[in-house]
């Protein structure tokens, strides 16, 4: 594919998804949608209402009225998920709250949130981003990222922050049911309030532990023992995690990741529950502690699970490095929640015309390709005449050069 496509390209896609899941959508919101999704990739600044009026086509008062619209967008990710990963059991739910800066003290949502970036609670936004993890395709696209209440709101609907967390899945849980029934969050959600939370509505939870965990061997009761009086013995001692029984556990490797892995199913105090345990040993460091309270799961697939993980953090730095997460203007709680899932969205159609066209490269190198074609394509409107065949293949060679994307195949 001739790179000078990929404007119309992306276009193409989110007018396609755009007509599948809002066919009532009026044709004139939906141009301004398809910009807004082109401008979000093609960005070279931050995306809010002044650079929206300046490398847009309408005015700045129409992109505030558009971002109080209401868009399914739970809907439309979904469509996108669905079109780059093919439906299996390799696949998994992934949450994981996100800082987002944002000022002024009238704002709806703002309060202290922990940052992970700086290491401490600032004041700002946060949002619980719901993702889909593959497997098989290493890769991971979100679905949805609703944002956290305040504190004081919190507090008067006696709603903890683990709580609310647990409330965001389950109000998309029909959804969330088609892809798995697997969750997988950090250490975070090991308690054994979000696992009974979690399992009354059909999920299981895949997350990693302390490492002082206190983890016990079921009792396996020998038949030829006679029963004793009293309660039947449950538990056959604590788990050393520095000196192993390996007559209960089985040792095994991941390819591309160095150390040894055991696993076993134990029984975890803290969540009051059996849970498949597994237990890596690194080269340097302490030993870590995952887990799954599916029991049907083996060892492997729950570190393999745990490990993709870490992909939804990468949608969460591309979308606020390259589509625009947290540089909104809006102060209203739509219009916060409009930019924050049209940044996701974005970033999702970034994915899908990367799969289809199999262009094999980076969110990064996409946008930049992405801003160099937006600025060429104003300079080439007002001073120079239209493209010839020979100038898109001189100007595909320059954006491969440029964007380190010399081995897309044409």
């Amino acid at each position: 594919m001739n790179l000078t496509q990929l404007p119309a390209k992306t276009e193409e896609a989110v007018s396609s998804v755009l007509k599948d899941i809002t066919p009532e959508m009026k044709n004139s919101f939906r141009n301004i949608l398809i910009e807004l999704f082109s401008l979000s990739l093609e960005m070279p600044g931050k995306l809010n209402y002044t650079q929206l009026e300046r490398m847009g086509m309408h005015t700045e008062k129409t992109y505030r009225t558009a971002f109080n619209r209401d868009v399914d967008w739970e809907r439309f990710n979904e469509d996108a998920i669905f079109q780059v990963f093919s439906p299996s059991d390799r696949m998994s739910i992934v949450i994981d709250p996100s800082f987002i800066q944002k000022s002024g003290k009238c704002t709806p949502c703002t309060g202290l949130y922990w940052s992970g970036v700086a290491g401490a609670v600032k004041h700002g936004l946060e949002i619980n981003a719901i993702g889909v993890s593959d497997l098989d395709r290493h890769d991971c696209m979100i679905l949805t990222a609703p944002l956290t209440p305040s504190a004081e709101t919190r507090d008067k609907e006696n709603v903890s922050l683990r709580k609310w967390y647990l409330l965001t899945v389950t109000n998309c849980r029909e959804r969330l049911m088609k892809i798995s029934t697997r969750v997988t969050a950090d250490a975070f959600f090991a308690t054994k309030d979000f696992c009974d939370g979690l399992r009354a509505i059909g999920f299981n939870l895949i997350s990693r532990l302390h490492d002082n965990a206190y983890l016990r061997y079921p009792h396996k009761a020998d038949p030829e023992e006679k029963r004793r009086k009293g309660r039947p013995q449950q538990y056959d001692g604590k788990v050393d995690i520095e000196n192993p029984d390996m007559t209960v556990f089985r040792e095994f490797t991941l390819d591309g990741v160095k150390g040894r892995f055991i696993t076993a199913t134990l029984n975890s105090r803290s969540l009051g529950r059996n849970v498949v345990v597994t237990i890596y040993y690194p080269p340097k460091g302490k030993p870590k502690i995952y887990f799954s309270t599916d029991l049907a799961l083996t060892g492997e697939m729950v570190a393999e699970f745990y490990k993709l993980r870490f992909q939804i953090e990468f949608c969460l730095r591309d979308a606020k490095q390259f589509t625009g997460l947290g540089n909104s203007q809006a102060r209203k709680y739509r219009a916060m929640g409009f930019a924050i899932n049209l940044s996701f969205a974005a970033l999702n159609m970034a994915k899908l015309v990367i799969h289809k066209e199999n262009l094999g490269i980076s969110i990064g190198q996409f946008h930049l390709i992405m801003m160099v074609l937006a600025t060429v394509s104003r300079f080439n409107s007002r001073f120079a005449e239209p493209p010839t065949s020979k100038k898109l293949v001189v100007w595909d060679k320059a954006l491969r050069e440029l964007a380190g994307a010399s081995a897309i195949p044409a």
